[in-house]
């Protein structure tokens, strides 16, 4: 995975209307990396602001390490995303 000052890392604006094209960067990237569920949820962390990593990480949904929900519950946290 790039770093996350690297011009080829995905950023997310703090945006609900940039955040789909965000997930789809991201996930193209851990996925051409072969990254597990698990490491996904870390993964994304990287990418973000700190307030929104705060946010993001508290959401039980992070420790239960299962992506798809994870990024559900984010989505879910920003209107307008869908």
């Amino acid at each position: 995975m790039p770093g996350c000052t690297s011009k080829d890392a995905p950023s997310f604006s703090g945006h609900a209307k940039d955040l789909r094209d965000f997930f789809t960067q991201f996930e193209d990237l851990a996925d051409s990396c072969g990254l597990t569920t698990a490491e996904k949820c870390r993964a994304v962390l990287h990418y973000v602001d700190s307030d929104t990593r705060e946010l993001w990480a508290s959401f039980p949904e992070f420790e239960m390490a299962d992506y798809d929900d994870f990024k559900t519950r984010i989505i879910d946290e920003y209107p307008g995303a869908d």
